[in-house]
Order: C-alpha cells, then structure tokens, then sequence
C-alpha cells in the first residue's frame, strides 16, 4: 500500500524511493502534511504578500508605541538620538553622553601576555613596510592614515590638558620623512573615583556610541 502511494502525483519524483521505504502511517503522514502545505502556499501566494506583512507587523509596532503614551507614568518616546547623547540605553541614560567617560571594552590592564608576542609594532612593520616607493601606492597610504587617525581617537573629541606633548622621529627615519616631529595635546587624565579604574578620559563632544566606537557631535554641531 505504502509502495503504491508513493507513486503519487503529490510525491515529487525525486522523493517516491524515499517515500517508498515509509510505513502507511508516515507515507499518509507526509502526503497530508505536504498537500496541505502546497494547497495553502498555492492559495495564499506567500511569496508576493512579503510586503504585506511587514505592513502588518510595522502597524503592531506603532500601535504598541502610540498605546505607551496614555500608560500611567506619562512614558515618553524618543524618535531620534538627542543632541547630547542621553537616553542612549534604557539601563542607564546617561552612558555615552557628553561628559561622561569613555566606555572600554577590555580590561584596563593586560592578563595574557602573549598577546603581545609577536609585538603589533613588529607585525605592523612586517606587513605595511616597504623597502620601495612606487606610484600605485598612494591609495595605500590614504587608507592607512585613515585608520592610523581613527584607532587614535582622532576622530573624537576629548578632554585635552594642558601639557603639550611633542613626538620625535627616530635619525633613521627622520631623513625619509618631511614631518621630523610632531606637537599634541595629551588627553587629561580624570579622576573615577572607582578602585577598579582610578581615571579615564572625559568625552567633549562624541555622545553618540557604539560597540566600541564613539561618534556624533552636540548641539554645536
């Protein structure tokens, strides 16, 4: 009986020595399960009502958001990132905002020291050195300088202190470069008032964060 179903014209042809091997009750199982499943997929057409129930579901969620605002406790929606950068979590509103400290994502100091072996700097010169300068690597440096700007914080800003800092190449290096030094502000050192990190760096203008990166501006602009 199980062998005679399996010929059926629900069973796709590459499926029936499949089907062949089942017990009655799994054949009438699978047939039924797979008839029901076409006759609604032919019915309903699911693949051109995507759009539709996106629909449906952004309708749920905005109705959610507009039932939130005749709850008890006047609970307020914020549509876009404030200027500041409050209200960036629900945990803690002021996390990441403007003058607060900068949020770190490892440990303040190393516990396995064989992360720097082989040394960044060693692997840095190994693979971005070269011995000669040739015309196509201009874009090379452009994108290199851009991520050497970023892993510093050049793109945000922070409290600076007063003391100016002053780095000076190396006399082997110093020929082949036209900036021999270079002059900064270091950033300023601020108290925690926590044992586990007794100071941190104060963010001026970068409200906005994510994961580990912090960006934006304030209401200055």
């Amino acid at each position: 009986m199980a062998a005679s179903l399996s010929s059926s014209s629900f069973i796709h042809p590459q499926l029936r020595h499949i089907v062949s091997k089942m017990t009655l009750f799994d054949t009438l199982l699978y047939i039924s399960w797979t008839s029901w499943g076409s006759g609604t997929d032919y019915q309903f057409f699911w693949d051109s009502r995507i759009w539709e129930l996106e629909g449906i579901c952004t309708s749920v969620t905005i109705s959610c958001m507009y039932n939130a605002e005749s709850a008890d406790g006047g609970i307020s929606c914020l549509l876009y990132r404030t200027a500041d950068g409050n209200a960036i979590t629900l945990v803690d509103d002021i996390i990441g905002s403007q003058g607060t400290f900068f949020v770190a994502t490892c440990s303040c100091k190393f516990q396995d020291i064989w992360l720097l072996d082989p040394h960044p700097t060693v692997v840095a010169n190994k693979l971005l050195a070269r011995n000669k300068f040739i015309d196509n690597g201009k874009q090379f440096n452009m994108i290199a300088c851009s991520w050497i700007q970023f892993m510093i914080h050049d793109w945000i800003d922070h409290m600076e202190d007063t003391q100016q800092v002053e780095l000076q190449a190396p006399d082997k290096i110093a020929d082949g470069c036209p900036l021999k030094s270079f002059k900064f502000y270091k950033t300023k050192r601020v108290s925690t008032g926590s044992a586990y990190m007794k100071t941190g760096s104060l963010n001026t203008r970068t409200p906005w964060w994510m994961k580990c990166d912090l960006w934006g501006m304030n209401e200055d602009g």
